[in-house]
């Protein structure tokens, strides 16, 4: 009979810790499998010490996303009434305290259910680089758009832009300069504050522009099941359409004149994507630069890593400085698609399909192009 093998403490425990760390990225990768296609689709382009992080960001956002503000059940009122709070106050109260938790102190053994939270202890257990401040606007952000009955300009669909998408961006980027992860292009941006500052800003302009896009796309959904519009209230104005209108329209109403509705809904949706249209050509315009600059620093310096390593850059930029932007391929295709479709957000259905957004994802990385 063979003698029974034990197995040392330390090795139990870190069969168990990985085994839970496999267990979050396989929940949270299929959830963005179903839900967020593009995102599950980018992460290959992260490399691995920091894809559980980018997944945990990226999962982190869909769950944002799935709070909502619509729950007019008895339960929730009661709540309202007597105590002041509602099911989604307590759901953003949620994530305030596991993240204040994870980020005063990451090695507490203390247990975590959430397949988010387990993957961001684990990156912030790995020194991995992470700002608490754009999490906090994130689910700033939400609470204030829960709560928002319209946007009265472009400029505040911006705006949630920024605090909600920008936010992301900016997670992702930093996660990228972390200085384990890509030593090189840490110190290339370090040396030179241009391409940090732009770095930020085509971030920035991404963030918004995919606002402005989501807020149009998502128009008939907010009818239906908050019963509020978002899209601008000026310039819905200007083409003479109500948000009596549009709730009547997507409502299924039979007493509209839906064509014509329809036809200054096309208008509206127009007007609107130009301004994340000139958003995305803005950022374009950025990463031209950054390339140019990253050119001219590389025939000037004398850094040996630097130069060594850039050896190995697609078309001059390194992996971890262009992967963020490539957020900017799925707002493309939904770009490219509303304006294939007349911009015609009643009777088109718009998604970005797997193969499509590999394919696209594939050639935005070989050419580093958004």
């Amino acid at each position: 009979m063979r003698p029974f093998k034990r197995i040392p403490l330390i090795q139990r425990r870190f069969n168990s810790y990985s085994s839970h760390l496999a267990t979050a990225r396989k929940a949270c990768l299929e959830a963005l499998r179903q839900y967020d296609k593009s995102s599950y689709v980018l992460s290959a382009y992260v490399p691995e010490p920091a894809r559980d992080a980018y997944i945990a960001i990226r999962a982190f956002n869909l769950e944002l996303s799935k709070i909502t503000g619509s729950d007019p059940n008895q339960v929730n009122q009661r709540l309202k009434s007597s105590l002041g709070f509602t099911s989604t106050d307590l759901r953003i109260k949620f994530w305030e305290d596991m993240l204040l938790k994870l980020f005063q102190d990451p090695f507490a053994d203390r247990v975590i259910g959430e397949p988010v939270g387990i993957l961001l202890r684990d990156a912030l257990r790995n020194e991995l680089k992470f700002d608490p401040s754009h999490f906090d606007q994130m689910l700033s952000t939400r609470n204030d758009f829960l709560q928002r009955q319209e946007f009265r300009t472009v400029d505040e669909v911006c705006s949630y832009g920024e605090g909600q998408f920008s936010q992301l961006n900016y997670l992702e980027q930093d996660l990228l300069l972390s200085d384990q992860i890509s030593p090189s292009t840490v110190s290339l941006v370090e040396q030179n504050d241009d391409i940090a500052i732009l770095m930020r800003e085509i971030c920035a302009h991404l963030g918004q522009a995919t606002g402005v896009a989501t807020i149009v796309l998502a128009t008939q959904y907010y009818a239906r099941h908050t019963n509020r519009i978002y899209l601008p209230v000026d310039v819905m104005a200007s083409y003479d359409l109500s948000q009596e209108d549009l709730l009547r329209l997507f409502q299924g109403h039979e007493d509209i004149d839906k064509e014509r509705i329809t036809t200054q809904l096309k208008d509206v949706v127009y007007e609107t994507c130009i301004t994340a249209n000139d958003h995305l050509l803005t950022a374009r315009s950025k990463l031209k630069q950054v390339k140019e600059l990253t050119a001219k620093f590389l025939d000037t310096t004398s850094d040996a890593m630097i130069l060594e390593r850039s050896k190995n850059w697609k078309c001059g930029l390194p992996d971890c400085l262009f992967v963020p932007f490539m957020n900017a391929i799925p707002l493309h295709g939904y770009l490219q698609a509303l304006e294939k479709n007349d911009f015609n957000i009643v009777d088109s259905k718009f998604e970005n399909s797997y193969w499509k957004l590999v394919y696209k994802s594939y050639s935005s990385y070989k050419s580093r192009t958004i």
